[in-house]
């Protein structure tokens, strides 16, 4: 086991997307408590976990990063239809995605297509 470091705002932000989508086993691995022998910090949330639970809690991040491509299809400038608000959502999404991948930095993450981030 690791330890994972997230901002108190991150941390809150997928907390609250595990909830509204009652991913359970999630929830289960972000309730725990800090974990011993680690010194606390007010501002981060730290939590032991295993590669497959860093993966569970990547893999948030990337369903989020799908759905807004499909929810802001015209976010590029290169679509026809390109739309700034649907860009500026879309990138505050991929902001989310960066900030848990980075937080997750030292497990070997899978993302689309199987890349290791």
């Amino acid at each position: 086991m690791s330890v994972a470091v997230f901002s108190n705002q991150l941390f809150n932000e997928i907390y609250k997307i595990c909830k509204d989508r009652n991913y359970s086993e999630v929830l289960t691995i972000l309730s725990r408590k800090h974990p011993e022998g680690v010194d606390e910090d007010a501002n981060h949330r730290m939590i032991d976990i295993n590669q497959i639970e860093a993966q569970l809690i990547a893999d948030v991040a990337i369903v989020e990063h799908t759905q807004a491509g499909l929810i802001y299809p015209y976010w590029s400038d290169d679509h026809p239809n390109y739309d700034e608000s649907h860009e500026e959502q879309f990138f505050e999404v991929q902001s989310f995605l960066q900030a848990v991948l980075l937080s997750l930095s030292e497990f070997d993450i899978k993302t689309k297509g199987g890349a290791m981030v």
